[in-house]
């Protein structure tokens, strides 16, 4: 039996749902947090990331990466 991803809804995931959206185990995104590749706020004792960090994953806003790029070149 296939496991249903979850529907993101609301404007927070936790580190769980954010993993199965994008197709990566929770531990990853976890490690991308502590590398700082990720932002997430805690509530609490939970990890809680930006949808709009997924939403930048799925249409390719790199915005940082370009950031980078341009530092690089100079």
């Amino acid at each position: 039996m296939s496991e249903r991803k979850p529907e993101p809804t609301g404007e927070f995931l936790d580190p769980k749902s954010f993993g199965q959206l994008v197709d990566i185990h929770r531990e990853s995104v976890y490690r991308a947090i502590a590398r700082g590749d990720l932002q997430a706020i805690r509530v609490g004792r939970s990890i809680r990331l930006p949808r709009a960090q997924l939403d930048a994953l799925v249409i390719g806003d790199n915005r940082d990466a370009d950031n980078q790029a341009e530092q690089d070149e100079r």
